[in-house]
């Protein structure tokens, strides 16, 4: 299966190449190229090459925006993830992932106000959404409601078992319980 599938890549990417000589102006092309580069692991790549894809095509292409936010997060460029995950969230508002991920990365980049906005308009939108739902087991621990952390744990843990935090938080509750 592995064989069949590089093989399969090896060809997609000699097609992509000779759609770029043919039609050097394409920006699908660049951007197909781009995501068989994030796919194989190559962030700093595919950036390039998407950034291509940008400068050709001025119109909005969300899936483009996402693997750029999601290859600068990689990189550790934590100022261009935002920048992306941001612009997605503003032209995808009904999206929670898309939403609550601009507001990871806000955290990450120490932008707390800007993170809470939204965590809390993913949260409106969707209470049970992982990244929302963890965050409100935090609050309600350092609440030290219990009553609150322990039902929002095992529904997180009903969508991702054996979470490692998740895990640890059920342990703090049930210490909060005991002490």
């Amino acid at each position: 299966r592995y064989y069949l599938r590089a093989n399969h890549l090896v060809r997609a990417k000699e097609n992509i190449v000779q759609a770029l000589d043919l039609l050097p102006e394409d920006a699908q092309a660049y951007y197909m190229m781009a995501v068989m580069l994030e796919q194989a692991n190559h962030p700093e790549e595919a950036v390039k090459i998407a950034k291509k894809s940008e400068l050709l095509d001025y119109g909005t292409n969300p899936k483009r925006d996402r693997l750029l936010a999601q290859a600068y997060e990689k990189l550790g460029d934590l100022q261009k993830a935002r920048q992306y995950y941001e612009k997605l969230a503003s032209y995808l508002p009904n999206q929670p992932e898309t939403v609550a991920k601009s507001g990871e990365i806000a955290a990450a980049s120490g932008d707390v106000r800007t993170a809470q906005t939204a965590f809390q308009a993913a949260l409106e939108q969707d209470p049970n959404l992982f990244q929302v739902l963890t965050l409100r087991v935090h609050q309600a621990l350092v609440d030290e409601r219990t009553d609150i952390a322990l039902p929002l744990i095992r529904e997180g843990l009903k969508q991702k078992p054996g979470d490692a935090q998740l895990l640890h938080d059920l342990a703090s509750a049930h210490y909060l319980d005991f002490i």
